[in-house]
């Protein structure tokens, strides 16, 4: 990664969180290239889910966040929206809402106070639905959705906001592995087409390899590796950190496959 942040980079300098006296993050430095993707790995309870709170503005922390060179810290909420897009693990769905007003909803950032939506908005909305395949269920209640289709759902609301950053907060929890290769291979889509910034946690390690440009390991708060598939994931590496065995497989220089080995 970049040491030092260009126009459009996120960096992180120096991001502790604690919570109830114990430090959960603890001194995380990182740059992320705009346009990149990186994924976050480690086992539960090493601080993804924190560390992408952390950077949505979402729990209190120490340390330095900026975005091409501007620091976060400070930012009104609407500004923030304005730069980052978030899908949490568990968002509320109301379910008898529709997919058109639930994705119109990311424009909201967009919007005046006590203002109503523009033709620019609608665009927007219409943009994202495309995007992600959910033309025609415009008027779908989300609670008639299937687990793939709802979480399509989620993404076009987070990508209306046209907000240059990602964050996604494992993005195919609960999803077959159908429905997860073509989340994934959706937002990999739209990263490329729109040079947007995606930061991910992802507990499998397989999908991560595949789809992430870099992966950051965390463990216990701390980031313990950092780099490419290739260089991060080896055996020694999910054998310390994750406390698994496993047969890391490989193709042409591609990481195809991270399996267990039963013991």
């Amino acid at each position: 990664m970049n040491k030092m942040g260009d126009s459009g980079d996120l960096v992180v300098s120096g991001l502790s969180v604690s919570r109830g006296g114990r430090l959960i993050l603890d001194r995380i430095d990182l740059c992320v290239p705009k346009g990149t993707w990186l994924g976050l790995v480690g086992p539960n309870g090493a601080g993804k889910t924190t560390l992408l709170s952390s950077l949505n503005g979402l729990v209190p922390s120490r340390g330095s966040i900026s975005w091409g060179g501007t620091p976060l810290d400070g930012l009104s909420v609407r500004k923030r929206a304005q730069l980052i897009a978030s899908v949490p693990q568990q968002p509320v769905i109301p379910s008898e809402m529709t997919v058109g007003d639930y994705v119109l909803l990311g424009r909201t950032p967009h919007i005046d106070y006590l203002g109503s939506e523009t033709g620019d908005d609608y665009a927007g909305a219409a943009a994202a639905v495309t995007a992600l395949e959910l033309v025609g269920f415009e008027q779908r209640r989300l609670g008639t959705l299937s687990g793939g289709e709802t979480q399509r759902a989620i993404l076009a609301r987070a990508l209306a906001q046209e907000a240059p950053l990602m964050l996604l907060d494992e993005p195919t929890t609960s999803l077959d592995i159908g429905a997860q290769q073509s989340v994934l291979e959706l937002v990999e889509s739209i990263r490329l087409s729109r040079a947007l910034t995606v930061i991910s946690s992802l507990h499998d390690l397989t999908l991560a390899a595949q789809f992430c440009d870099e992966l950051l390991v965390l463990d216990k708060g701390r980031v313990v590796a950092r780099g490419k598939s290739t260089q991060v994931l080896t055996e020694d590496t999910v054998r310390t950190h994750f406390g698994a065995e496993v047969d890391i497989l490989r193709d042409n220089g591609r990481i195809t496959g991270v399996v267990p080995i039963r013991r």
